[in-house]
């Protein structure tokens, strides 16, 4: 099962777990409105932690050209 979570580019806010990126759309257009211009994404594969990568909101989400991020904090850490 994979998954991805979303937070704050900090790591100090969820914004929610979805199933696949194309799923937090709403949620990525809401963020959009308010101001915020990108957001850090979690990916994972059952509970194994295999990707963390920025993706730029607005009209339409793009994923970030940029060198491998190391997993940031959770607010559950």
């Amino acid at each position: 099962m994979t998954m991805i979570e979303l937070y704050n580019n900090a790591g100090t806010e969820s914004y929610g777990s979805f199933d696949k990126l194309k799923s937090a759309g709403g949620v990525l257009a809401t963020l959009a409105s308010r101001g915020v211009k990108s957001v850090t994404v979690s990916s994972f594969r059952g509970r194994r932690l295999v990707r963390v990568y920025r993706v730029l909101t607005g009209e339409s989400c793009r994923i970030i050209k940029m060198p491998i991020l190391p997993p940031s904090p959770t607010p559950a850490a």
